[in-house]
Protein backbone atom coordinates (compact mmCIF):
# COMPACT_ATOMS: atom_id res chain seq x y z
CA UNK A 1 0.00 0.00 0.00
CA UNK A 2 1.16 3.47 -0.71
CA UNK A 3 1.60 5.33 2.56
CA UNK A 4 0.87 8.99 3.06
CA UNK A 5 4.44 10.06 2.35
CA UNK A 6 4.40 8.27 -1.01
CA UNK A 7 1.08 9.87 -1.90
CA UNK A 8 2.45 13.26 -0.90
CA UNK A 9 5.53 12.69 -3.07
CA UNK A 10 3.35 11.64 -6.00
CA UNK A 11 1.19 14.73 -5.55
CA UNK A 12 4.30 16.93 -5.62
CA UNK A 13 5.60 15.22 -8.78
CA UNK A 14 2.29 15.69 -10.60
CA UNK A 15 2.28 19.35 -9.62
CA UNK A 16 5.88 19.81 -10.78
CA UNK A 17 5.15 18.17 -14.15
CA UNK A 18 2.03 20.26 -14.61
CA UNK A 19 3.89 23.53 -14.13
CA UNK A 20 6.83 22.35 -16.24
CA UNK A 21 4.48 21.88 -19.20
CA UNK A 22 2.69 25.17 -18.58
CA UNK A 23 6.06 26.91 -18.91
CA UNK A 24 6.64 25.11 -22.21
CA UNK A 25 3.22 26.16 -23.46
CA UNK A 26 4.16 29.80 -24.06
CA UNK A 27 7.22 28.84 -26.13
CA UNK A 28 7.17 25.12 -27.05
CA UNK A 29 10.60 23.50 -26.96
CA UNK A 30 10.58 20.21 -28.86
CA UNK A 31 13.92 19.10 -27.41
CA UNK A 32 12.62 19.45 -23.86
CA UNK A 33 9.44 17.62 -24.81
CA UNK A 34 11.44 14.77 -26.31
CA UNK A 35 13.55 14.59 -23.15
CA UNK A 36 10.40 14.31 -21.08
CA UNK A 37 9.10 11.53 -23.35
CA UNK A 38 12.40 9.67 -23.09
CA UNK A 39 12.16 9.73 -19.30
CA UNK A 40 8.67 8.25 -19.57
CA UNK A 41 9.91 5.63 -22.01
CA UNK A 42 12.78 4.49 -19.79
CA UNK A 43 10.57 4.51 -16.68
CA UNK A 44 7.91 2.31 -18.26
CA UNK A 45 8.29 -1.07 -16.59
CA UNK A 46 5.91 -2.70 -19.07
CA UNK A 47 8.45 -2.24 -21.86
CA UNK A 48 11.64 -4.30 -21.83
CA UNK A 49 14.34 -2.40 -23.67
CA UNK A 50 16.78 -5.23 -23.03
CA UNK A 51 14.42 -7.62 -24.78
CA UNK A 52 14.13 -5.20 -27.71
CA UNK A 53 17.92 -4.94 -27.87
CA UNK A 54 18.27 -8.73 -28.03
CA UNK A 55 15.65 -8.79 -30.75
CA UNK A 56 17.50 -6.12 -32.72
CA UNK A 57 20.82 -8.01 -32.54
CA UNK A 58 19.07 -11.08 -33.87
CA UNK A 59 17.39 -9.18 -36.72
CA UNK A 60 19.86 -6.36 -37.40
CA UNK A 61 20.27 -7.43 -41.04
CA UNK A 62 16.83 -5.90 -41.62
CA UNK A 63 18.13 -2.46 -40.61
CA UNK A 64 20.62 -1.51 -43.31
CA UNK A 65 23.41 1.02 -43.12
CA UNK A 66 23.27 4.00 -45.53
CA UNK A 67 26.48 2.99 -47.32
CA UNK A 68 24.74 0.11 -49.10
CA UNK A 69 21.60 2.03 -50.03
CA UNK A 70 21.01 2.54 -53.76
CA UNK A 71 18.37 5.25 -53.93
CA UNK A 72 17.11 4.29 -57.41
CA UNK A 73 16.60 0.70 -56.27
CA UNK A 74 14.43 1.39 -53.21
CA UNK A 75 11.24 -0.66 -53.54
CA UNK A 76 8.74 0.06 -50.74
CA UNK A 77 6.05 -2.47 -49.88
CA UNK A 78 3.50 -2.47 -47.06
CA UNK A 79 3.46 -5.60 -44.92
CA UNK A 80 0.58 -6.20 -42.50
CA UNK A 81 2.09 -7.56 -39.28
CA UNK A 82 -0.97 -9.69 -38.42
CA UNK A 83 0.10 -13.32 -38.42
CA UNK A 84 3.70 -12.45 -39.33
CA UNK A 85 6.04 -12.92 -36.36
CA UNK A 86 9.06 -11.47 -38.17
CA UNK A 87 7.24 -8.28 -39.11
CA UNK A 88 5.79 -7.95 -35.60
CA UNK A 89 9.34 -8.04 -34.25
CA UNK A 90 10.58 -5.50 -36.79
CA UNK A 91 7.63 -3.22 -35.97
CA UNK A 92 8.46 -3.43 -32.27
CA UNK A 93 12.13 -2.60 -32.78
CA UNK A 94 11.40 0.38 -35.03
CA UNK A 95 8.75 1.74 -32.67
CA UNK A 96 11.07 1.53 -29.68
CA UNK A 97 13.62 3.81 -31.33
CA UNK A 98 11.36 6.85 -30.91
CA UNK A 99 11.17 9.12 -27.88
CA UNK A 100 7.38 8.88 -27.54
CA UNK A 101 6.34 6.27 -24.93
CA UNK A 102 5.19 2.96 -26.42
CA UNK A 103 1.47 2.64 -27.10
CA UNK A 104 -0.20 -0.59 -28.21
CA UNK A 105 -3.25 1.23 -29.51
CA UNK A 106 -6.84 0.40 -28.66
CA UNK A 107 -9.95 -1.09 -30.24
CA UNK A 108 -9.66 -1.93 -33.92
CA UNK A 109 -6.04 -2.06 -35.00
CA UNK A 110 -4.04 -2.36 -38.20
CA UNK A 111 -0.24 -2.32 -38.11
CA UNK A 112 2.26 -2.28 -40.96
CA UNK A 113 5.96 -2.38 -41.60
CA UNK A 114 6.92 -0.34 -44.65
CA UNK A 115 9.71 -2.49 -46.03
CA UNK A 116 12.30 -1.95 -48.75
CA UNK A 117 11.96 -5.16 -50.74
CA UNK A 118 15.13 -4.60 -52.77
CA UNK A 119 17.46 -3.87 -49.84
CA UNK A 120 15.52 -6.11 -47.41
CA UNK A 121 15.39 -3.30 -44.88
CA UNK A 122 12.82 -1.59 -42.65
CA UNK A 123 11.81 1.88 -43.86
CA UNK A 124 9.22 2.69 -41.21
CA UNK A 125 5.96 1.68 -39.57
CA UNK A 126 2.26 2.58 -39.56
CA UNK A 127 -0.14 1.87 -36.69
CA UNK A 128 -3.88 2.56 -36.81
CA UNK A 129 -6.47 2.22 -34.06
CA UNK A 130 -10.09 3.08 -33.26
CA UNK A 131 -10.69 6.85 -33.45
CA UNK A 132 -11.43 9.05 -30.43
CA UNK A 133 -15.17 9.42 -29.89
CA UNK A 134 -14.79 13.16 -29.40
CA UNK A 135 -12.38 15.34 -31.33
CA UNK A 136 -13.70 18.88 -31.65
CA UNK A 137 -11.90 20.04 -34.80
CA UNK A 138 -12.95 16.85 -36.62
CA UNK A 139 -16.52 16.85 -35.34
CA UNK A 140 -17.02 20.49 -36.34
CA UNK A 141 -16.47 19.55 -39.99
CA UNK A 142 -19.51 17.30 -40.16
CA UNK A 143 -23.28 17.50 -39.68
CA UNK A 144 -24.38 14.68 -37.39
CA UNK A 145 -27.89 16.04 -36.79
CA UNK A 146 -29.65 13.26 -38.74
CA UNK A 147 -27.30 10.37 -37.93
CA UNK A 148 -25.75 8.61 -34.97
CA UNK A 149 -22.40 10.38 -34.58
CA UNK A 150 -20.60 7.34 -33.18
CA UNK A 151 -21.77 5.18 -36.09
CA UNK A 152 -20.18 7.65 -38.49
CA UNK A 153 -16.97 8.06 -36.49
CA UNK A 154 -16.62 4.27 -36.42
CA UNK A 155 -16.20 4.37 -40.19
CA UNK A 156 -12.84 6.05 -39.62
CA UNK A 157 -9.56 5.12 -37.93
CA UNK A 158 -6.84 7.06 -36.16
CA UNK A 159 -3.11 6.87 -36.94
CA UNK A 160 -1.50 6.45 -33.53
CA UNK A 161 2.03 5.49 -34.59
CA UNK A 162 3.82 6.47 -37.79
CA UNK A 163 7.34 7.27 -38.85
CA UNK A 164 10.54 6.33 -40.58
CA UNK A 165 13.93 5.25 -39.24
CA UNK A 166 17.50 5.73 -40.54
CA UNK A 167 18.79 5.74 -43.14
CA UNK A 168 15.41 6.34 -44.84
CA UNK A 169 14.36 9.08 -42.43
CA UNK A 170 17.28 11.17 -43.71
CA UNK A 171 15.86 11.09 -47.25
CA UNK A 172 12.35 12.01 -46.07
CA UNK A 173 11.14 8.47 -45.55
CA UNK A 174 8.54 9.93 -43.19
CA UNK A 175 6.80 11.45 -46.22
CA UNK A 176 6.67 8.00 -47.82
CA UNK A 177 5.20 6.30 -44.76
CA UNK A 178 2.69 9.10 -44.14
CA UNK A 179 1.45 8.95 -47.72
CA UNK A 180 1.09 5.17 -47.65
CA UNK A 181 -1.18 5.50 -44.61
CA UNK A 182 -3.81 6.75 -47.05
CA UNK A 183 -3.40 3.87 -49.50
CA UNK A 184 -5.83 1.39 -51.01
CA UNK A 185 -3.90 -1.36 -49.22
CA UNK A 186 -5.12 -0.17 -45.83
CA UNK A 187 -8.70 0.21 -47.07
CA UNK A 188 -8.63 -3.34 -48.45
CA UNK A 189 -7.15 -4.84 -45.28
CA UNK A 190 -9.66 -2.97 -43.13
CA UNK A 191 -12.57 -4.36 -45.12
CA UNK A 192 -11.20 -7.91 -44.94
CA UNK A 193 -10.54 -7.74 -41.20
CA UNK A 194 -13.58 -5.87 -39.95
CA UNK A 195 -16.41 -6.50 -42.43
CA UNK A 196 -19.57 -7.43 -40.51
CA UNK A 197 -17.81 -7.17 -37.14
CA UNK A 198 -19.53 -5.51 -34.19
CA UNK A 199 -18.17 -2.79 -31.96
CA UNK A 200 -17.70 -4.23 -28.48
CA UNK A 201 -18.92 -1.12 -26.68
CA UNK A 202 -22.01 -0.27 -28.74
CA UNK A 203 -22.62 -3.80 -30.10
CA UNK A 204 -23.27 -2.32 -33.54
CA UNK A 205 -22.11 -3.71 -36.84
CA UNK A 206 -19.24 -1.85 -38.44
CA UNK A 207 -19.42 -0.54 -41.97
CA UNK A 208 -17.37 -2.53 -44.47
CA UNK A 209 -15.57 0.53 -45.84
CA UNK A 210 -13.03 2.85 -44.29
CA UNK A 211 -13.86 6.44 -45.29
CA UNK A 212 -11.29 8.61 -43.49
CA UNK A 213 -8.31 8.72 -41.14
CA UNK A 214 -7.28 11.22 -38.52
CA UNK A 215 -3.96 11.78 -36.81
CA UNK A 216 -2.22 14.30 -34.59
CA UNK A 217 1.33 15.58 -34.65
CA UNK A 218 3.67 14.58 -31.83
CA UNK A 219 4.84 18.12 -31.02
CA UNK A 220 2.75 21.00 -32.33
CA UNK A 221 3.10 21.30 -36.11
CA UNK A 222 4.37 18.27 -38.05
CA UNK A 223 7.12 18.33 -40.67
CA UNK A 224 5.94 14.93 -41.94
CA UNK A 225 2.26 15.76 -42.52
CA UNK A 226 2.77 19.41 -43.45
CA UNK A 227 2.24 19.95 -47.21
CA UNK A 228 2.01 16.20 -47.78
CA UNK A 229 0.74 15.82 -51.35
CA UNK A 230 0.41 13.37 -54.19
CA UNK A 231 0.80 15.58 -57.26
CA UNK A 232 -1.88 18.26 -56.70
CA UNK A 233 -3.87 16.26 -54.15
CA UNK A 234 -3.46 17.20 -50.49
CA UNK A 235 -3.18 13.93 -48.56
CA UNK A 236 -3.17 15.10 -44.94
CA UNK A 237 -5.49 18.08 -44.49
CA UNK A 238 -4.80 20.26 -41.41
CA UNK A 239 -8.13 20.81 -39.64
CA UNK A 240 -7.17 22.39 -36.32
CA UNK A 241 -5.42 21.72 -33.04
CA UNK A 242 -6.14 19.67 -29.95
CA UNK A 243 -7.06 21.61 -26.82
CA UNK A 244 -3.97 20.58 -24.88
CA UNK A 245 -5.53 18.10 -22.46
CA UNK A 246 -4.47 14.52 -21.78
CA UNK A 247 -1.78 12.55 -19.98
CA UNK A 248 1.17 13.58 -22.16
CA UNK A 249 2.83 15.40 -19.26
CA UNK A 250 2.25 12.56 -16.81
CA UNK A 251 3.56 9.66 -18.91
CA UNK A 252 6.71 9.31 -16.80
CA UNK A 253 4.68 8.61 -13.64
CA UNK A 254 1.59 7.07 -15.22
CA UNK A 255 2.50 3.52 -14.03
CA UNK A 256 2.61 4.80 -10.44
CA UNK A 257 -0.75 6.51 -10.84
CA UNK A 258 -2.12 3.17 -12.01
CA UNK A 259 -0.76 1.45 -8.90
CA UNK A 260 -2.51 4.06 -6.77
CA UNK A 261 -5.81 3.38 -8.54
CA UNK A 262 -5.42 -0.38 -8.21
CA UNK A 263 -4.94 -0.05 -4.46
CA UNK A 264 -8.27 1.77 -4.28
CA UNK A 265 -9.97 -0.59 -6.75
CA UNK A 266 -10.55 2.29 -9.18
CA UNK A 267 -8.41 1.19 -12.11
CA UNK A 268 -9.98 0.60 -15.54
CA UNK A 269 -7.90 -1.67 -17.75
CA UNK A 270 -7.38 -0.91 -21.42
CA UNK A 271 -8.25 -3.17 -24.31
CA UNK A 272 -11.38 -4.21 -26.13
CA UNK A 273 -14.68 -3.23 -24.57
CA UNK A 274 -13.46 -0.34 -22.45
CA UNK A 275 -13.07 2.27 -25.17
CA UNK A 276 -10.36 4.86 -25.88
CA UNK A 277 -11.16 7.04 -22.89
CA UNK A 278 -9.85 4.66 -20.23
CA UNK A 279 -6.48 6.43 -19.85
CA UNK A 280 -8.25 9.76 -19.44
CA UNK A 281 -10.62 8.25 -16.87
CA UNK A 282 -7.74 6.72 -14.95
CA UNK A 283 -5.87 10.00 -14.89
CA UNK A 284 -8.83 12.07 -13.64
CA UNK A 285 -9.54 9.51 -10.91
CA UNK A 286 -5.90 9.60 -9.84
CA UNK A 287 -5.97 13.41 -9.67
CA UNK A 288 -9.06 13.19 -7.48
CA UNK A 289 -7.37 10.68 -5.15
CA UNK A 290 -4.38 13.01 -4.89
CA UNK A 291 -6.71 15.91 -4.10
CA UNK A 292 -5.56 17.81 -7.19
CA UNK A 293 -7.82 19.83 -9.52
CA UNK A 294 -8.97 18.48 -12.89
CA UNK A 295 -7.15 21.41 -14.49
CA UNK A 296 -3.93 19.45 -13.88
CA UNK A 297 -4.96 17.25 -16.81
CA UNK A 298 -3.96 20.12 -19.10
CA UNK A 299 -0.46 19.77 -20.58
CA UNK A 300 -0.85 22.74 -22.91
CA UNK A 301 0.73 21.13 -25.99
CA UNK A 302 -1.61 21.89 -28.86
CA UNK A 303 -1.07 19.13 -31.41
CA UNK A 304 -2.09 19.76 -34.98
CA UNK A 305 -4.84 17.46 -36.25
CA UNK A 306 -4.86 16.12 -39.82
CA UNK A 307 -7.61 14.47 -41.84
CA UNK A 308 -7.12 11.90 -44.61
CA UNK A 309 -10.10 11.79 -46.97
CA UNK A 310 -10.56 8.32 -48.47
CA UNK A 311 -13.87 9.11 -50.17
CA UNK A 312 -14.70 12.02 -52.49
CA UNK A 313 -17.88 13.21 -50.72
CA UNK A 314 -16.91 12.80 -47.09
CA UNK A 315 -19.09 15.59 -45.65
CA UNK A 316 -22.17 14.31 -47.48
CA UNK A 317 -21.51 10.75 -46.36
CA UNK A 318 -20.95 11.66 -42.72
CA UNK A 319 -24.30 13.47 -42.79
CA UNK A 320 -26.05 10.28 -43.87
CA UNK A 321 -25.76 10.58 -47.65
CA UNK A 322 -23.41 8.93 -50.14
CA UNK A 323 -19.67 9.00 -49.58
CA UNK A 324 -18.84 9.17 -53.27
CA UNK A 325 -16.01 7.43 -55.09
CA UNK A 326 -12.99 5.91 -53.40
CA UNK A 327 -9.94 8.16 -53.60
CA UNK A 328 -7.31 6.24 -51.61
CA UNK A 329 -3.84 6.21 -53.14
CA UNK A 330 -2.14 3.45 -55.09
CA UNK A 331 0.72 2.08 -53.01
CA UNK A 332 2.91 1.61 -56.08
CA UNK A 333 2.16 5.00 -57.66
CA UNK A 334 2.71 6.95 -54.47
CA UNK A 335 5.97 5.12 -53.73
CA UNK A 336 7.33 6.09 -57.15
CA UNK A 337 6.14 9.67 -56.66
CA UNK A 338 7.89 9.84 -53.28
CA UNK A 339 11.12 8.55 -54.79
CA UNK A 340 11.14 11.23 -57.51
CA UNK A 341 9.64 14.09 -55.50
CA UNK A 342 11.43 13.71 -52.16
CA UNK A 343 13.99 10.93 -51.83
CA UNK A 344 16.23 11.53 -54.85
CA UNK A 345 16.40 15.34 -54.51
CA UNK A 346 17.13 15.12 -50.77
CA UNK A 347 19.84 12.48 -51.27
CA UNK A 348 21.58 14.65 -53.88
CA UNK A 349 21.17 17.91 -51.99
CA UNK A 350 22.51 16.68 -48.67
CA UNK A 351 24.98 13.80 -48.74
CA UNK A 352 25.63 13.82 -44.98
CA UNK A 353 23.01 11.10 -44.53
CA UNK A 354 25.55 8.62 -45.95
CA UNK A 355 27.79 9.18 -42.92
CA UNK A 356 25.21 8.22 -40.31
CA UNK A 357 25.14 4.85 -38.57
CA UNK A 358 21.85 2.99 -38.34
CA UNK A 359 23.23 0.69 -35.67
CA UNK A 360 24.46 3.56 -33.50
CA UNK A 361 21.11 5.28 -33.82
CA UNK A 362 19.18 2.21 -32.70
CA UNK A 363 21.52 1.36 -29.82
CA UNK A 364 21.43 4.94 -28.60
CA UNK A 365 17.64 5.08 -28.92
CA UNK A 366 17.27 1.97 -26.77
CA UNK A 367 19.15 3.85 -24.09
CA UNK A 368 21.62 3.22 -21.29
CA UNK A 369 19.29 0.84 -19.47
CA UNK A 370 19.47 -1.57 -22.39
CA UNK A 371 23.15 -1.03 -23.09
CA UNK A 372 24.16 -1.45 -19.45
CA UNK A 373 23.28 -5.13 -19.61
CA UNK A 374 25.98 -5.84 -22.19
Amino acid sequence: MQNRSNIKKLREEVTELYYFYQDLHSSPNKDLLRKSHLEAKFNNDSISLQETLRLYKKLKDHFKEPAILQIDKIKPIMVNVDGDSLMKSLYKIARQTWSMPFNKGYGRRLRYVVYDEFHESVIGIIGLQSPPADLACRDNLFDFSNVNKLDMINRTMDIFSLGSIPPYSAILGGKLVAGLAGSKTICKDYKEKYANHQTLIEQKELSNDLVALTTTSAFGKSSIYNRLKFKDKLIAEPIGYTKGFGNLHLESIYPRLIELLKEHDLYTAGGYGNGPKQRWQNMTRALHLLNLPNSYSRHGVHREVYLYRLRASLEEGMAGGKFGKKIALSEKEYSKYWLDRWAKPRALRNTDWQLMSTESYILNALGSKANSSQ
